[in-house]
C-alpha cells in the first residue's frame, strides 16, 4: 500500500501554511513533513505571489542541497549542512 499523501492534500496544507506563516517556514515544514518530491510538485501547482516565492525557495534549497551533496562526494567526506538565509 502506497503511503504517499495525495498531491491535493499536500497542496491544501501548503495553502494553509502560506496563509498563516511566512514563505520560508512553509517550505521547511512541507519538505520536513512530506519530502522533496511531493512538496515540490504541490508548490509548482499553486498560484499566487507567495506560492511563486515558495516554489522558488524550494528550488533554491534543492539545488543547494544537491551541490553540497556533490561536493561531499568529491571531497570524500561530509560537508557542513547548507545554511539557509531567510
Amino acid at each position: 500500500m502506497d503511503r504517499t499523501p495525495r498531491l491535493t492534500s499536500v497542496m491544501g496544507v501548503a495553502r494553509a501554511l502560506l496563509a498563516t506563516v511566512d514563505v520560508h517556514e512553509t517550505v521547511e515544514v512541507l519538505i520536513a513533513e512530506f519530502g522533496w518530491d511531493v512538496s515540490f510538485q504541490a508548490l509548482a501547482l499553486l498560484r499566487g505571489d507567495e506560492a511563486g516565492q515558495a516554489f522558488g525557495l524550494a528550488w533554491e534549497h534543492l539545488v543547494t542541497d544537491e551541490l553540497a551533496s556533490d561536493l561531499g562526494r568529491f571531497l570524500g567526506g561530509p560537508v557542513a549542512e547548507p545554511r539557509y538565509e531567510g
